[in-house]
């Protein structure tokens, strides 16, 4: 008989935003079935002091209403659809000072 894989089952919670109480709840709900859970965090975001802990290698950041396009591995351009997004480039200076750097951004029109 052919080997038969446990089903798999990924929760994504956007109504809660990524409220670790809603993801316990949902692998507590599914801890005695025979399935494979996972979850996805669309809103956790790095923050300075995970910069500042080494936990994140230097980067980009974006403002709500911001995006960068990337071409494979190389950043192409920063866009942003309202005057008031911004991207920026994210580094850790020689002191431990983490720096933040305004980029250029295509201004999309509606």
């Amino acid at each position: 008989m052919a080997e038969t894989t446990k089903p798999r089952l990924c929760f994504i919670s956007t109504g809660t935003g990524d409220r670790e109480s809603s993801s316990d709840a949902f692998y507590a709900a599914f801890d005695d079935r025979d399935v494979q859970t996972s979850h996805v965090a669309l809103f956790d975001k790095p923050n300075v002091a995970d910069i500042r802990r080494d936990t994140l290698p230097d980067g980009y950041a974006t403002d709500a209403g911001a995006g960068l396009h990337f071409a494979g591995t190389e950043l192409v351009t920063a866009i942003a659809d309202r005057p008031d997004a911004q991207a920026y480039k994210v580094v850790k200076s020689a002191d431990g000072r983490t720096e933040e750097t305004a980029l250029d951004s295509l201004r999309l029109r509606r």
